[in-house]
């Protein structure tokens, strides 16, 4: 299975998602930044932003319950297999490969899986209390 590669653009410290960016099938980087569409990477400062505020959140190839996409720094909630207990925790980048560090094991990584049913609830910089 081939992974789109591709971010949305977010603001850390308001939550606004200013647009998104992707690599198309030639090869090259497409941005779409408030409606307008270029091929090009994103740039920060061509739209005169604080590169401090701004984030780019990775697409992870994995879609939620609600076939919502599923991003880097997301907050998702699942049941477990074992005890059937409902848990959340953050999407992250770890150890080669996207996983989920659950709140109540905040030290551990769980590797994001297809056969688990996550539901996107949020993100941290929409919510910074999820």
């Amino acid at each position: 299975m081939k992974r789109e590669i591709k971010f949305i653009i977010q603001n850390k410290e308001t939550g606004h998602i200013y647009g998104s960016e992707k690599i198309d099938d030639s090869g090259d980087w497409q941005h779409t930044f408030e409606g307008k569409t270029k091929h090009c990477q994103f740039q920060k400062s061509e739209y005169g932003l604080l590169s401090s505020a701004i984030v780019k959140r990775q697409f992870t190839g994995l879609k939620d319950k609600n076939n919502k996409e599923i991003y880097e720094g997301d907050v998702v909630q699942t049941i477990t297999s074992k005890t059937k207990k409902l848990i959340g925790g953050q999407v992250v980048w770890h150890g080669g490969g996207f996983c989920v560090n659950y709140d109540d094991e905040p030290n551990t990584f769980h590797w994001m899986i297809y056969e688990h049913k996550y539901e996107v609830v949020g993100n941290i910089y929409e919510n910074s209390k999820i």
